[in-house]
């Protein structure tokens, strides 16, 4: 998880999974992962961050960034 002004400067500021979890427990909807350097690095998206948030929380969670395929959706 990292913090930045226009996806410059990125600086992690925590795990995914605890982060998401504190997120769902103060009421939050839904949560959204955009994993903005997948692409750029040609990496598939975090699919264990991903497994692992979902065991902590009880909302929705979107994931974008690093699939590119039908096949990477239903790996999710």
């Amino acid at each position: 998880m990292v913090k930045g002004i226009n996806f410059v400067k990125l600086k992690d500021v925590g795990d995914l999974a605890e982060n998401a979890a504190v997120y769902s427990q103060a009421g939050a909807d839904e949560l959204v992962f955009l994993d903005i350097t997948a692409t750029l690095e040609k990496r598939k998206t975090l699919l264990d961050a991903v497994q692992k948030t979902v065991e902590r929380i009880s909302v929705p969670l979107t994931v974008g960034g690093g699939i590119g395929s039908c096949q990477a959706i239903d790996d999710c």
